[in-house]
């Protein structure tokens, strides 16, 4: 970051996300990698990057925001993967701010307002139930 503009940010705010909507039975492999990938390594890695410019510079009072969502928290059908990944956001933001406390920097996460109520709130429409497994009742 220095080398190319001179002074690290003092604010970073990663709100990556992707979904790949499936029932658990139906989900692939490649989807649950790739929201994880994203959602997930994504944050990771504009996390660690920003962290270390500020670090380095020896700059305080930088401030690291991710993008959370309700479902990280409370689930929502077909979507495992979106679940995990933002789920795993929120301990990576809890991890990182107390980790980076001792160098002047904050950490915060938020899941941003009506979220709750808006499309994560029910099964995408491209989502359908899963067939039931044969002898389950």
């Amino acid at each position: 970051f220095q080398e190319h503009f001179g002074d690290p940010p003092s604010i970073c705010v990663s709100c990556a996300g992707v979904t790949r909507d499936e029932f658990l039975l139906r989900l692939s492999e490649a989807a649950f990698d790739e929201v994880l990938r994203v959602n997930l390594k994504g944050t990771f890695l504009v996390t660690q990057a920003v962290a270390r410019a500020l670090v380095e510079a020896g700059a305080p009072g930088g401030s690291i925001i991710h993008v959370g969502s309700i479902v990280g928290k409370v689930g929502n059908l077909g979507q495992a993967n979106y679940a995990a990944s933002k789920a795993g956001v929120e301990g990576l933001t809890r991890t990182s701010a107390k980790e980076l406390a001792r160098w002047g920097q904050r950490g915060h996460s938020g899941t941003p307002p009506g979220l709750g109520d808006g499309p994560h709130g029910a099964v995408a429409p491209s989502v359908s139930p899963p067939h039931p497994v044969a002898g389950s009742g």
